[in-house]
């Protein structure tokens, strides 16, 4: 995927409803994390789709990519999806 398909993929996902999560370390951002919700029209039951997740390379391998997914996978089960 070149850079301008990946930017208007989570344009996308951004236009249509789509969440951001930051993770910062002393007011530098080391990862991001884009999902959505959405209604399945089998089941009427909530999802949740991860759009895109991003570390930082210096970052990588401490923890912050599980530490993004722990959070929302918290933040979705309250929200019942």
């Amino acid at each position: 995927m070149t850079a301008s398909e990946l930017f208007f993929t989570l344009n996308n996902a951004l236009d249509s409803g789509g969440r951001v999560l930051i993770c910062q370390h002393e007011k530098e951002t080391v990862g991001l994390l884009i999902y959505s919700i959405f209604e399945d029209l089998m089941t009427f039951n909530y999802l949740g789709f991860v759009e895109f997740i991003l570390v930082g390379s210096s970052f990588r391998r401490k923890g912050i990519g599980r530490g993004l997914l722990s959070f929302l996978s918290k933040d979705l089960s309250k929200k019942r999806c």
